[in-house]
């Protein structure tokens, strides 16, 4: 403990305190500021009259800070909860999100997938679209020469094609029967 000598209403106190001096000499200037006030306020106030006044002061404005310390520890805990509770909803939605995440990523994947298969039809549609024309180009083809060649006579005789050889024909009827 350190002793401090301070002087209060002008007398001198000795004072034993774990506090430093500077901070001690800073109290006492307090206390007689407080007391000149007082005394000034009331000037046929005895001293020890304005020393109880001066407590009573201070012993309010630490009444009315620890109401005011209770009510901010109060506020306080009403904060902690509703951080608690908003680091909860954060955490169920960081949750939410990376769920969210993952389900755009699988359509992303799918989407990319069905992309491709587009593609891989619309190839294909393309090659066939390419093939129907070939094939109604030879179909037309077909026909034309079909035209151009001279139709059989009804005498069942052979039909001669453009090489100057006979193709065989046979006529058939959907209502005869063989049962060869």
């Amino acid at each position: 403990m350190n002793k401090h000598a301070v002087y209060i209403a002008g007398k001198r106190y000795v004072l034993l305190s774990e506090d430093n001096e500077e901070y001690v000499t800073a109290l006492a200037a307090e206390v007689n500021e407080s007391l000149k006030q007082i005394s000034e306020e009331m000037p046929a106030v005895e001293p020890r009259s304005c020393a109880v006044l001066c407590a009573m002061n201070y012993a309010d404005e630490k009444y009315k800070q620890i109401a005011r310390n209770k009510s901010l520890s109060g506020n306080a805990k009403t904060v902690m909860i509703q951080a608690d509770k908003q680091s909860k909803q954060i955490i169920e939605l960081k949750e939410k999100l990376a769920r969210s995440e993952e389900t755009v990523r699988m359509l992303n994947n799918h989407n990319i997938e069905l992309e491709r298969n587009l593609k891989e039809i619309t190839e294909k549609r393309e090659n066939l679209s390419d093939l129907v024309e070939k094939l109604t180009a030879e179909l037309n083809e077909a026909r034309a020469e079909l035209e151009r060649r001279p139709l059989p006579d009804d005498e069942g005789e052979p039909e001669e094609d453009q090489d100057g050889g006979y193709l065989p024909t046979r006529q058939i009827s959907l209502f005869d029967y063989d049962s060869d």
